[in-house]
């Protein structure tokens, strides 16, 4: 059929409308997406004194400068985000992180507890009570500098407190990598408010505002534990405790040695375990403070009783799993304490001498969470609202125990070439360690 040539006029008229209205409103929705944004915070030296990084950063720290983080949504979904920063000294703006994901930054209500009160406060305070430092490996030059890492923490304050710390070559010591820049700032509180919702099947974040902004202590109650596994079969385990002996003053453990206020002079780890010991607080924006410093209850700690080894099967998951339960008798207070460390695949712990312990897997207190360090690539194949792994303290009657009052941030977990578990307790803040029991996992 042939059109005559005002039709094709109209027609070619038509299609051009049609292609500069998609043309045009793409450009708008594009134009509409919102930028996040948030000056950086750095502190000197003065204001900062307890500062555990004094001693081994970039010589060039104290120079290093940013002014603002952005956040760039990619799409409206909130999906996805690019970051950029904007640079004092070369001045200048800097994309260092594209088309990154910043759902699992978030706190989310683990499929478990869902429905249980106690579990749902006790599983968002403890994740964004607990830091999770997220790493990124960059090479860009920033000025002379060579950068090679960049991290993004939220850190284990109250809801929106977050880090920005890079790590540059220092050519001065065989080039190794040293931090160059730490910056504090206040996360978006909207944009903060639509990925706690976005990764909580739309919950929104103003009915959980109250102890995620404040520290409020979790309440009391009697946790279910059915909730997280089906126990298959269980067995006690003959363990060694090993608290007579210092632990190895290597790594973060060396550099926070700083921040152990009390007690002044030890040489074992049992110097620890009583209700004296005090460390360094960590307060806002995200710094240790020695002159205000965080009380303990580690005599919860100075004797381990019984260690149990269950298999279990938790929810969604076709591996058997390992579980520990440890129970400590605190005699003279008549308190019983028990840490129990569920969802475990003790196959994939790391083979180390104990020297080394500070290589080895450290889990935080909570449900679901992320670890304290971890790698972009790690960070996405981890779920907070799936995982397996819990670790809890309760008393006797699975009565809930806050671990932040207790002074203790979970566990650090390996193997040796023997075959035995060995288990660390970690204190408030990973400043020390103040625990060591090797358990016998032959049958």
């Amino acid at each position: 059929m042939r059109l005559h040539k005002g039709t094709h006029l109209l027609l070619l008229t038509a299609l051009l409308a049609v292609a500069l209205y998609y043309f045009f409103s793409g450009k708008t929705e594009k134009s509409e997406l919102p930028v996040f944004v948030a000056p950086l915070t750095e502190l000197s030296d003065l204001e900062y004194p307890d500062n555990p990084d004094l001693e081994t950063r970039h010589p060039d720290y104290p120079n290093a400068r940013l002014g603002e983080i952005h956040f760039l949504p990619l799409g409206q979904d909130f999906g996805r985000f690019d970051i950029e920063v904007t640079l004092e000294n070369p001045a200048g703006r800097r994309k260092w992180l594209e088309n990154i994901s910043l759902d699992e930054f978030m706190p989310a209500i683990h499929r478990t507890a869902v429905g249980d009160a106690l579990l749902t406060q006790v599983c968002l305070v403890n994740q964004e009570w607990n830091r999770n430092q997220v790493r990124f490996s960059r090479n860009f030059h920033w000025g002379e500098h060579r950068v090679t890492r960049v991290d993004l923490a939220r850190n284990c304050l109250r809801s929106g407190l977050w880090e920005l710390i890079f790590y540059a070559l220092d050519p001065a010591d065989d080039n190794a990598e040293k931090m160059l820049y730490h910056g504090w700032f206040e996360f978006p509180a909207d944009l903060y408010a639509r990925l706690f919702a976005r990764r909580n099947g739309g919950e929104p974040f103003e009915r959980h505002a109250a102890y995620l902004r404040d520290w409020i202590n979790p309440p009391g109650g009697v946790v279910d534990f059915s909730r997280f596994r089906t126990v298959v079969s269980e067995q006690k385990r003959l363990f060694h405790a090993l608290n007579g002996l210092m632990y190895p003053l290597r790594g973060e453990r060396k550099r926070k040695q700083k921040e152990i206020v009390y007690p002044e002079n030890y040489g074992k780890m049992a110097d620890f375990l009583n209700d004296s010991t005090q460390f360094a607080t960590f307060a806002p924006p995200g710094i240790y403070r020695r002159d205000d410093p965080r009380h303990t209850q580690l005599g919860r700690f100075r004797n381990l009783r019984e260690v149990f080894e269950r298999k279990t099967v938790a929810p969604d998951h076709a591996d058997t799993l390992t579980e520990l339960e440890l129970v400590f008798e605190d005699v003279a207070a008549a308190r019983t304490t028990i840490l129990r460390l569920g969802g475990l695949a003790l196959a994939t712990l790391p083979v180390l001498d104990p020297a080394n312990a500070n290589d080895g897997q450290m889990y935080s207190m909570g449900i679901g969470n992320h670890p304290f360090y971890e790698t972009y690539e790690a960070h996405l194949r981890h779920s907070a609202s799936n995982s397996p792994r819990f670790c809890l303290l309760t008393d006797s009657k699975n009565h809930f125990l806050d671990s932040h009052e207790a002074g203790i941030d979970g566990p650090l977990l390996h193997r040796d070439t023997a075959g035995q578990l060995h288990i660390w307790l970690l204190s408030f803040e990973r400043h020390s360690l103040v625990g060591h029991y090797v358990v016998e996992m032959a049958d």
